[in-house]
């Protein structure tokens, strides 16, 4: 039985994916303790104390959630220009390879006698 080695990651590839997960581990933990935090003050006294009259907890939900509809939107924007960048590389070297290479002349039914 043969034992399929994995290709050996230089360490370019190694921080990349780290600072990848970092970043992932980041945005996850904000996202929960930012509901955790709404979650929490869901049932909250209403105090008409706050700036021009409004109540500071509702004010701190909804800069929170502006702030991570801002930061989602901006990172799937990255992502959706990285995807149309790789169809386009994709269609390009797609479009240049020869797809008859290595076919014989009677497979791509080509006329000889001309």
């Amino acid at each position: 039985m043969r034992c399929i080695k994995k290709p050996k990651r230089d360490g370019k590839q190694t921080i990349k994916r780290v600072v990848a997960l970092a970043c992932l581990l980041c945005f996850i933990i904000a996202a929960l303790l930012s509901e955790v935090f709404i979650l929490s003050h869901a049932g909250h006294d209403h105090d008409r104390e706050g700036i021009n009259g409004s109540c500071m907890t509702c004010a701190q939900i909804m800069q929170n959630a502006e702030y991570l509809l801002r930061q989602l939107s901006t990172t799937v924007g990255g992502v959706m220009f990285a995807l149309v960048k790789l169809l386009i590389a994709i269609a390009v070297l797609y479009a240049g390879l020869d797809l008859t290479q290595g076919k014989s002349p009677v497979e791509l039914n080509t006329r000889m006698n001309r």
